[in-house]
């Protein structure tokens, strides 16, 4: 958050500079030159199942300075826009470091060169100038800056190309050139991708690029609609639950909220098509980490409740790694239901575990299922399906 800065005495330092450090509400900016009604939500919130993408026709994917730390886009973000896109949809996306992570960095070149129609180049266009291409979306419209001031610093903005049919939208001047956007339409699919953050560009010129850009995705003029205000009232109102565990065999990317590492698994699965899988793979650098997925349901009334799911371990024998199945009950209590440790079960076959969970009935639970990896490089794996409660 902090602001780098090179001072004639003092040379390279950072600074606080509150008016330039990231205040992460960038919506705001969005929000002021987007002439549609439109919902906002954090990623977190698509991820988890809160917010589903296929209920609307246009998304504006708002990734800033994330990157590989950060993970631009996540395993389950990249399949849930795999599928918004493939529906005949539109996408706005930006931000400066989309490109070095999925295709520099190979987190999913496929996905980038496929669906976000670029191929990445370099890491740092070292500029903050950008012109539009000739006949492009962008057109007629001067050169612009994307540092404002009191914005953050959007440095090291990716330099890309396009691909998958794409075509030039932006290009940087100075520095090392390059392309720095990208257009693409194909019927009712349409796509724009900046590879610097919309929310730094000059706002003299914001309203200008992003009514070029909603015109362009909208494929139509992008105008003010008329604004009604009707009050809200709610009444015993109460929270809906999810009646009842789903998606117990991961075929979909419903229900679940994954942590750290967890990934659906299609080179693995008991039935179906794939699987989860939690923890590290033997093989792979092992760090301290927790790896877990939860989902949130209402434990089903009856005489006997059983919890059932079939388990794949894979690990380097070490006893303090630790595999789980826990939950918060009704009052937000946290309870162990079942644990096991290297050694304790056959590897490298699938292995059903039970849990009895007809003290929770009528409940609404969080289940958990995850792997304690304890830092050391004896690493310990599962891979999940077919959980059910019945």
């Amino acid at each position: 958050m902090l602001v780098p800065e090179t001072d004639p005495v003092e040379g390279y330092n950072l600074r606080m500079l509150l008016d330039r450090m990231n205040a992460r509400n960038y919506v705001l900016q969005h929000g002021q030159v987007i002439s549609l009604p439109f919902d906002s939500a954090s990623d977190e919130a698509v991820r988890d199942g809160d917010i589903r993408l296929t209920d609307y026709e246009l998304v504006d994917w708002i990734l800033g300075e994330e990157s590989s730390a950060d993970q631009t886009l996540d395993p389950t973000e990249r399949a849930l826009l795999r599928t918004y896109l493939e529906g005949c949809r539109a996408l706005l996306i930006s931000g400066t470091e989309i490109g070095r992570h999925l295709d520099g960095q190979g987190a999913d070149p496929d996905f980038y060169r496929t669906y976000l129609r670029a191929r990445y180049v370099a890491d740092d266009a070292g500029t903050y100038m950008v012109t539009p291409t000739a006949d492009s979306i962008f057109a007629g419209l001067p050169p612009f800056r994307f540092d404002a001031p009191g914005t953050y610093d959007p440095d090291s903005p990716d330099v890309i190309h396009p691909a998958t049919g794409s075509v030039a939208a932006l290009e940087y001047v100075g520095g090392m050139g390059g392309v720095a956007a990208v257009q693409y339409a194909d019927g009712c699919s349409r796509l724009v991708y900046f590879a610097f953050p919309l929310e730094t560009v000059d706002p003299t010129a914001r309203a200008a690029v992003v009514g070029r850009a909603l015109n362009f995705l909208t494929n139509q003029p992008s105008v003010v609609r008329h604004r009604v205000f009707l009050p809200l009232v709610l009444r015993n109102f109460a929270a809906v639950s999810p009646s009842a565990l789903v998606n117990g065999n991961f075929e979909t990317d419903e229900g679940w909220t994954l942590g750290n590492l967890a990934t659906y698994d299609p080179s693995l699965a008991r039935s179906g098509a794939r699987s989860m899988r939690l923890g590290i793979p033997p093989g792979e650098p092992g760090r301290y980490v927790y790896s877990s997925i939860s989902q949130t349901f209402v434990v089903p009334e009856g005489p006997a409740v059983t919890l059932s799911l079939w388990a794949y371990i894979r690990t380097g024998g070490d006893r303090d790694d630790l595999f789980y199945v826990s939950l918060y009950d009704g009052s937000g209590q946290y309870r162990l239901l079942d644990s096991w440790r290297p050694g304790d079960l056959p590897e490298n076959t699938w292995v059903e575990r039970k849990v009895d969970l007809t003290s929770y009935a009528g409940q609404r639970i969080t289940l958990y299922i995850g792997v304690k990896n304890d830092g050391d490089n004896q690493t310990a794996a599962l891979n999940v399906d077919d959980v059910e409660v019945r």
